[in-house]
């Protein structure tokens, strides 16, 4: 992550589609692009992963995140991982994206 570059980070629950989403940003394939997905309600995602983008010629950061209250894994060490990848983020998140799945 190029901490010159603003910051759109990805947040929701596990399953809801944070890292298609992210994907489809970058204009890739919803399942062929940098960030993991799975095809079903399991957590791909155990790390915050990071791709760029650019809009009207500003490069942005993707940060997605792992699925909160994900059954896997234990909410604690899920909210540690985000708290600490925003930290790292705070010279400049421009947009949260709370993604909610159908």
């Amino acid at each position: 992550m190029d901490i010159a570059h603003p910051v759109i980070l990805l947040v929701g629950k596990t399953g809801a589609g944070k890292s298609t989403l992210g994907n489809l940003l970058l204009a890739q394939p919803h399942d062929d692009g940098p960030f993991h997905v799975s095809a079903d309600m399991e957590s791909v995602t155990k790390e915050c992963g990071t791709a760029t983008m650019s809009i009207d010629g500003v490069t942005y950061n993707i940060v997605d995140t792992p699925g909160i209250f994900d059954t896997q894994q234990v909410t604690e060490e899920i909210l540690k991982e985000i708290a600490e990848t925003v930290d790292k983020c705070s010279y400049g998140i421009k947009a949260i994206l709370f993604v909610f799945g159908m």
